[in-house]
């Protein structure tokens, strides 16, 4: 099932087409308003707000999404700070 406007999706569809049935579900668009979507982008200064945020802790950024077939969510690009 796939919804591209998850604004207007009654939640007893959601739940009788996806959760009771125990179906997978795109949900595409949702996470747009998501102050993640802002805070963590590396073109808005996101690297820096990240290093503020965790100090001198590490972590792996991956910044691209590959199209390979086998993997397609391994991404191509990491990054650690």
């Amino acid at each position: 099932m796939v919804y591209d406007n998850v604004e207007d999706l009654p939640t007893a569809e959601f739940y009788s087409r996806c959760v009771r049935l125990n179906k997978a579900c795109v949900m595409r668009g949702l996470a747009t308003k998501w102050a993640a979507i802002d805070k963590w982008n590396a073109d808005k200064g996101g690297k820096e707000y990240l290093k503020e945020l965790l100090g001198d802790r590490k972590i792996a950024a991956f910044t691209e999404v590959t199209k390979d077939k086998k993997n397609p969510l391994i991404s191509s690009r990491a990054h650690s700070f």
